[in-house]
């Protein structure tokens, strides 16, 4: 039996899935991002107890990894759990699941931030850190940049329009930490300026 971990139920609602009924990557983060801060509640360590010490819950990096694409999903469970930290970053994975089947696998690092005094600071959490084992290898690095990448071409489909566009800002790596320039991937980037709802960007590494 595992320790220290915590469940939830997330209705899908219209606005959280693209136009073809698959759940969006922005609905996997809210639902990840919500589930941690209900677990950080249960356990007291939550933002209400946390803002009385001048401190703050600040999320760093996510590491999605899609296991199974559902189509139309109506109700989720969430099931997430806080791993041990290292140094100054809290780790914690959140696993969602459609009819008891692993449909996705999120791996966040938090850490701790005193408004205060402007700086990260540590936390003992040796009580609230799960026995549940990582499902990821190796720890989570920093989002890839562009200035990372020798050349990247992007195309946005906007409203049926084609806009090509080269790629100046940061861009979230979706899957894989390691970026190979010789393999076609896809990835997540925000736009800078706003698109219509559902708008999609595709970038390819030449």
């Amino acid at each position: 039996m595992y320790t220290n971990t915590f469940e939830e139920f997330f209705r899908i609602t219209t606005n959280m899935v693209d136009e073809n009924d698959y759940l969006k990557l922005s609905s996997i983060l809210d639902i990840a991002q919500n589930i941690a801060g209900d677990h950080a509640t249960e356990l007291k360590i939550g933002f209400n107890e946390f803002i009385k010490k001048d401190l703050i819950w600040v999320l760093i990096r996510n590491k999605v990894e899609i296991v199974k694409n559902i189509h139309d999903p109506k109700i989720i469970k969430a099931v997430t759990y806080p791993l041990k930290p290292r140094f100054i970053e809290y780790p914690r994975e959140v696993l969602l699941y459609v009819n008891d089947e692993l449909i996705c696998k999120i791996h966040q690092v938090w850490c701790i931030y005193n408004i205060k005094d402007n700086n990260v600071v540590s936390y003992k959490m040796d009580d609230y850190v799960s026995n549940h084992p990582s499902l990821f290898d190796g720890r989570v690095k920093k989002l890839i940049t562009s200035k990372d990448l020798t050349y990247i071409k992007a195309s946005a489909q906007s409203n049926n329009n084609i806009l090509g566009n080269f790629v100046k800002t940061s861009v979230m790596v979706y899957g894989d930490n390691d970026l190979n320039l010789t393999e076609y991937k896809v990835y997540t980037y925000t736009p800078s300026t706003a698109w219509g709802n559902n708008d999609t960007l595709t970038i390819s590494t030449k």
